[in-house]
């Protein structure tokens, strides 16, 4: 049966993001929420109560039960990362980078965020402040139009269906945002994730251009990354777009 929502998910790194959507417990679920409550204690902020935290468990409940009606592709180009249990939960996968690329395709060099051979932030671009340059992995680059034609082949008559973009890959946000709304056109109804790379990489503007563009074509951004207090309302969001085309 045809899914009732894509979500490509560039970046997947340890698939913090699908966890928090489709996979923890109860209990880890209580965890992070006391984490948060926590760090708001200590920081200031405003902190998710206890009624919203219930909600929060009533969607994530019934999205576990709608998994399958949602096709989830992850992207990583770390192999470590690959190779851990939780892509065995995606629908499909690919052990790639995703950026502009003249070539279709090239070995590229990812370098390592801090050293870490599984650290978060690992990036293609040298610009990224967290990264050595002496460290990096080689890895598979695939040009981000390319990609997205692909995907758009691949799934067949799921294109009817909506898309949306988990995003987090350091850097190359923009060529996969435009990319994808380039293939999908209105079907992509939002980008979730974190572009704060964006301007790290690229500037200040790239990124007020990004979310320009992304306004302009009526995306709606939201963020969705480790951090517990953007998963709510993340949740909120997936389970909407479910529910528009049950």
């Amino acid at each position: 049966m045809p899914s009732k929502l894509i979500i490509v998910d560039v970046g997947t790194h340890m698939a913090q993001e699908y966890k928090a959507l489709f996979a923890h417990s109860r209990y880890e679920y209580f965890r992070h929420w006391v984490t948060h409550l926590n760090r708001i204690r200590r920081a200031g902020g405003k902190a998710y109560k206890l009624s919203r935290f219930r909600e929060f468990l009533v969607d994530t409940k019934w999205l576990k039960t709608r998994r399958r009606d949602v096709t989830y592709i992850m992207v990583e180009p770390n192999a470590r990362l690959f190779a851990l249990p939780v892509y065995r939960e995606s629908d499909i996968s690919f052990n790639i980078a995703l950026s502009k690329e003249p070539n279709i395709l090239s070995l590229r060099q990812l370098f390592l965020a801090g050293g870490e051979l599984t650290g978060q932030g690992s990036s293609l671009f040298v610009e990224k402040p967290n990264v050595n340059t002496s460290e990096f992995d080689w890895v598979i680059n695939v040009d981000a139009k390319h990609f997205a034609d692909q995907v758009y082949k691949a799934i067949g008559d799921e294109v009817t269906c909506p898309l949306l973009l988990r995003i987090n890959n350091e850097g190359a946000e923009v060529e996969v945002i435009e990319s994808f709304f380039e293939r999908f056109g209105t079907r992509l109804v939002g980008v979730l994730g974190s572009l704060c790379d964006v301007e790290k990489v690229k500037g200040a503007s790239a990124l007020e251009q990004l979310y320009q563009f992304m306004n302009d074509r009526g995306i709606p951004f939201m963020p969705l990354h480790s951090d517990f207090a953007t998963w709510p309302e993340a949740a909120r969001f997936v389970r909407t777009m479910i529910e528009k085309q049950s």
